[in-house]
């Protein structure tokens, strides 16, 4: 973990209320402390007819499930996604004609174009007939500023950098080829600024980005947004459709990666694992996930996203971080049905009238506000659960508690002082007792009688 992740996620959990109004403003300071392919052919039109009749299918299908514990999917088919929602594998283009380059420390940087063609194809690399064959693995700044001749843009494999303003105002593009393997994220800590594709597109027509099958990670900050004075935040790189190539390798989506876009669904691979810190903050477009191979959902990562209704997952889903889908409207629903939160493996707890009984097989008890209903007077953790999460048990009428003798760390703020909890069941002995790490503000456990099971 970096130290801005370390920062960000850190702070997040501090004052978790705060950050509930502050928005994207609040992640923004933080930072700044810390230092559809547009051209189908006609098989493609048959395929895409295809493709409609399979996801209805699904959907009529997914019509007679139980849908309350939010579309628990079986993952097991690994080709659903490349079946149905997956774009045609397209190789890298050759570089256009009239790339200028710069040859630096054995790499060459792309600077700008001397014509303008309206496919723009960086090449992965390139032989300036001087220093013989080397990787192109960045873009400088200010190359493609206001080049609104771009219709079509490639970014290559090799790709590890993008200068600031490097295709600011590209008003006319349509699409977007990523296949940079591993590029750094593309926010400026230092300026706390995501000035690199700013002015893409245009809300009217919108921008679909492709991302190539070997890509591992779609890096932060590809959105360029500002924050808003009433809140939230806006993009001004209009990005209409995020789409995987058949047979993506894609892990994680990173930090502030598209926050604001207007995406109506978001369709991942099973690839994915982990959406991190505010991957999709404030994309009040977006009604549909499908994101069945996620195991993490990180903080705040779809907050206020406030027309998502439907989430499809898989069992596979381990953690999800404090208010990461607060704002939603499919969150509204689980407060208001028998399910109340998400914990480990992504099941769903029950809850009787006074007693949260949390189920057999979850590994950690994810932190961050995920009971909502405030009258509960005992809680039942079973045995296997090795964590409790930064205010994840955080409620002032609890009186008994059920701990495992497996328990390795309780966070911080799940037991203050000031609440009513008597009696806390312990299946281990004092001694194990002793070795649990517990965090700060969990005074209440001080004051509790300590019952040991062994």
């Amino acid at each position: 973990m970096d130290e801005l992740e370390k920062k960000i996620t850190g702070e997040l959990e501090k004052d978790a209320d705060k950050y509930m109004s502050d928005d994207i403003s609040s992640v923004w300071k933080i930072i700044k402390e810390e230092k559809m392919i547009k051209k189908h052919n006609k098989l493609w039109l048959s395929a895409a007819c295809l493709t409609f009749v399979m996801l209805m299918t699904t959907l009529v299908i997914l019509a007679f499930t139980d849908n309350s514990k939010g579309n628990i999917i079986d993952t097991s088919k690994d080709s659903y996604f490349d079946r149905t929602y997956a774009v045609p594998v397209r190789k890298e283009q050759p570089g256009t004609i009239g790339l200028t380059y710069e040859y630096r420390d054995g790499v060459y940087v792309v600077t700008g174009c001397t014509t303008e063609s309206s496919n723009i194809n960086i090449p992965s690399e390139y032989d300036d007939g001087i220093h013989g064959i080397a990787k192109v693995t960045a873009i400088a700044e200010s190359a493609f500023i206001g080049a609104e001749y771009i219709v079509e843009l490639q970014l290559p494999s090799s790709l590890e950098s993008i200068g600031e303003n490097a295709f600011n105002d590209c008003i006319n593009i349509e699409t977007i080829y990523f296949y940079a393997i591993r590029c750094n994220d593309l926010y400026d800590i230092y300026s706390v600024r995501c000035d690199f594709f700013k002015n893409c597109g245009t809300e009217e027509k919108g921008i679909d980005l492709i991302i190539g099958s070997e890509v591992t990670r779609i890096p932060g900050g590809f959105s360029a947004i500002e924050t808003l004075p009433q809140g939230g935040c806006k993009s001004y790189t209009y990005i209409k459709s995020i789409n995987f190539m058949k047979g993506s390798v894609c892990a994680e989506i990173g930090n502030l990666a598209f926050p604001g876009i207007g995406i109506t669904e978001l369709n991942l691979p099973e690839s994915v694992k982990i959406i991190k810190e505010v991957a999709f903050l404030n994309c009040t477009s977006l009604e549909k996930l499908y994101i069945p191979g996620v195991k993490e959902i990180r903080r705040r990562a779809f907050y206020k996203c406030e027309k998502i209704s439907e989430i499809i997952f898989s069992n596979n889903l381990e953690d999800v971080g404090s208010l990461a889908f607060e704002g939603t409207p499919w969150l509204e629903k689980q407060k208001n049905d028998n399910y109340n939160g998400i914990i480990g493996n992504g099941i769903f707890y029950e809850y009787t009238d006074d007693n949260i009984i949390i189920p057999d097989g979850v590994l950690h008890f994810s932190g961050g506000y995920h009971i909502y209903k405030h009258n509960y007077t005992s809680i039942q953790i079973p045995e296997g659960v090795l964590t409790i999460g930064y205010s994840a048990v955080c409620l002032i009428t609890l009186k008994t508690v059920y701990l495992p003798a497996s328990l390795v760390s309780i966070g911080d703020f799940n037991f203050p002082v000031g609440g009513e909890l008597e009696k806390v069941y312990y299946a281990g002995s004092r001694e194990e007792w002793e070795k649990i790490k517990i965090g700060e503000n969990n005074g209440a456990l001080n004051s509790a009688e300590i019952i040991f099971g062994k």
